[in-house]
């Protein structure tokens, strides 16, 4: 009789946790969750360039050969920026160094784009804030 009473206590005992392990589990799920809606958020440097190269090709009418160009310098810009936001920098630095990445950016972009389409880039700039 003693042991059927141990292992009913024993049994309440690992049911209850067993009970709240999983209210523990939900908890997680839901933050891991929102978590994985976050990082879903985030692209690779190569999904930002290719997405950005395409946004300028529609919006600015690029030749093949602008294309190409641009592509090229989207990655490489990206993959800088990237750089700069995985390390452990201040933000204040970070910031610093790729507003300096966009204004190379920029000089590059003004021998590969015509008059015109660096000027509706440059305006295209003017309306997104960081």
């Amino acid at each position: 009789m003693k042991n059927i009473k141990t292992l009913l206590i024993a049994g309440l005992l690992i049911s209850s946790t067993g009970t709240f392990a999983q209210q523990k589990t939900i908890a997680k799920k839901k933050t891991v969750g929102t978590s994985q809606q976050i990082s879903q958020k985030k692209s690779t440097a190569e999904d930002r360039a290719t997405k950005e190269t395409e946004v300028m090709k529609n919006t600015l009418g690029l030749s093949d050969s602008q294309v190409s160009r641009v592509s090229v310098l989207n990655l490489k810009v990206e993959e800088k920026i990237q750089t700069i936001l995985d390390s452990n920098m201040s933000d204040s630095k970070k910031k610093e160094f790729i507003e300096g990445n966009m204004n190379d950016k920029l000089n590059v972009l003004s021998t590969i784009l015509s008059k015109e389409q660096l000027a509706k880039y440059k305006a295209s700039l003017s309306t997104v804030k960081l």
